[in-house]
């Protein structure tokens, strides 16, 4: 924890306010409300914000991840050919939520966003595919 206060000791925001690591919080979201530029949050001190580059490649990593999640059972299904025990609601509702997500993606320009649920509503719209296809077989 003294490391931390060290290195907050004195913050210097871009706009030449100063405060201690009691206030940080304080100016902190006082600089987030008002939109100040992320790079002068920090000015003069040694911490860095990762690059935006970096938080995009996260982004779609992260993504992927959640995104493909769903791919196990999707094979399942394929090769057993059963569905019965899938809840069509749960897809409904993700199939709706991961829409929402890809229309949000769209507004923001954010194509991690996008890309992700994109993959995420076709695999959704698999499942639902596979749920009316095999619903016969038990």
């Amino acid at each position: 924890m003294a490391k931390i206060r060290s290195i907050f000791k004195n913050i210097t925001f871009g706009n030449g306010l100063k405060c201690s690591f009691r206030f940080f919080p304080k100016y902190f979201f006082y600089a987030l409300k008002n939109n100040a530029p992320k790079r002068q949050f920090f000015f003069n001190r040694k911490i860095k914000l990762m690059d935006s580059t970096f938080i995009k490649i996260l982004g779609l990593v992260a993504g992927a991840c959640t995104s493909l999640a769903i791919l196990p059972q999707v094979v399942t299904t394929f090769k057993t050919k059963k569905a019965s025990d899938v809840s069509i609601f749960m897809f409904i509702v993700m199939l709706t939520g991961n829409i929402l997500w890809v229309v949000y993606g769209v507004a923001k320009s954010d194509i991690a966003i996008i890309i992700t649920n994109l993959i995420t509503v076709a695999l959704n719209i698999t499942m639902l595919v596979f749920k009316v296809k095999y619903k016969e077989n038990k």
